[in-house]
């Protein structure tokens, strides 16, 4: 700070941020929720850009970060449009099936989503596609991959376990 543009109090509250690795109120206003420090907070930040701008070069990628994104409920609602175009029935009438992978797929799937970056707490998932106990002092497990596949709602698979919430 050499003195040559006044400091405002908005000014003097982003440096004291920077200056103790906190989010600027300022930026937080406009930004996706986080409680990283700032420099995590920035490090993550030029992530998500990548992964975008990747996006944007190279057409959609195999598989999507769901942590990327600021508004998942959109990204969702548009893979769901694309079913209804593709096949031409009311988006209303279709709902989301998923399947786990351990590996990450080497091609896009006919429809749907690949998504990773979730995370699992108070519990893993197996080798054998199986939700089980958290190990020893790990809290948070990450997911394995996960296909979102559109299907009519009246098609659905009915799964004889636990339906686990994903919240963001």
């Amino acid at each position: 700070i050499k003195g040559l543009v006044v400091m405002s109090s908005d000014l003097e509250a982003l440096s004291k941020s920077m200056f103790d690795n906190k989010l600027p109120d300022m930026w937080a206003k406009v930004s996706y929720p986080s409680l990283k420090p700032l420099s995590s907070y920035i490090a993550e930040l030029l992530e998500r850009l990548s992964f975008f701008h990747s996006w944007l070069d190279n057409g959609q990628p195999l598989v999507y970060q769901m942590p990327y994104f600021f508004f998942v409920q959109a990204f969702m609602t548009g893979a769901l449009q694309n079913y209804a175009r593709k096949y031409t029935i009311p988006i209303d009438t279709i709902d989301f099936d998923f399947t786990f992978h351990l590996i990450e797929p080497t091609s896009r799937p006919e429809d749907g989503v690949v998504t990773a970056g979730l995370y699992l707490e108070g519990a893993a998932m197996s080798d054998h596609l199986i939700l089980e106990e958290s190990r020893p002092k790990v809290l948070f497990a990450p997911m394995t991959f996960v296909l979102l596949k559109p299907c009519k709602a009246l098609e659905l698979v009915e799964y004889s376990h636990y339906n686990c919430p994903v919240y963001r």
